[in-house]
């Protein structure tokens, strides 16, 4: 799957690893076929095990939140080219 330049441009900047695929199926008798997307995201630890939880879990969010950014981000480029 080809993904916009600019997404995959932003990404870099950002540290992350972003990748599209399209998966093929087989047609079914009984519905239409339709699209569907789905995504998916692996976070890491960002921070040592060894520091407080509270910590960690803030730290957590602080990725999350800019990964659900940029996760919008591709969503609305991908939107706009279909």
């Amino acid at each position: 799957m080809d993904l916009p330049a600019s997404a995959v441009e932003k990404a870099r900047e950002r540290n992350f690893e972003i990748a599209g695929y399209n998966i093929d199926a087989s047609s079914e008798p009984v519905r239409a076929p339709r699209m569907v997307r789905v995504g998916l995201i692996q976070n890491k630890i960002v921070l040592p095990t060894t520091d407080p939880v509270l910590k960690q879990v803030g730290c957590d969010f602080e990725l999350c939140f800019e990964v659900y950014y940029f996760i919008c981000y591709i969503i609305l480029l991908l939107v706009l080219m279909s």
